[in-house]
């Protein structure tokens, strides 16, 4: 029973480690940037690093969240945004993405809406293409990344 208990703490432990070290769990929607920084170094780094990447943001000093303008995914051209909020130590990135498709049937047209960016689905399905693109972004912080 001892060696039992020992096996499953040792496992939750070496689990815990692995998914922050790199190993991205399926249900992700959020990229957190360690950054070791007070909130008002990383509002300044994450405006920084956006505008040097030439995204456009609007940033709002009061709660220290940074959003960006409406960007196109490098492959299959789909919609999305990204939010950074910043707290002292980290920047949580999180985002919202569309595929740009509408469908119409029988005159019943269904709108595209933005949703959640989360890592689910292959690496070439439209949530994985929308999730690589936004740990991309956060890894030109050159930081660790963990992710929740």
């Amino acid at each position: 029973m001892k060696k039992l208990l020992i096996v499953f703490i040792l496992s939750g432990i070496f689990g815990a480690a692995m998914a922050q070290n790199g190993k991205i769990e399926k249900g992700a929607t959020k990229v957190v940037i360690e950054t070791g920084k007070s909130k008002e170094e990383n509002f300044k780094l994450c405006k920084k690093i956006l505008t040097e990447s030439e995204i456009m943001i609007e940033s709002n000093n009061e709660n220290y969240t940074i959003k960006t303008d409406e960007l196109n995914t490098k492959k299959k051209n789909y919609i999305y945004y990204l939010t950074f909020f910043c707290k002292d130590n980290s920047i949580v990135v999180s985002g919202k993405s569309k595929s740009g498709i509408s469908i119409e049937l029988y005159g019943v047209k269904s709108e595209d809406n933005f949703e959640t960016i989360v890592n689910r689905g292959s690496p070439g399905s439209f949530y994985g293409i929308t999730f690589t693109e936004m740990v991309t972004m956060a890894q030109k912080f050159g930081y660790e990344l963990r992710f929740e």
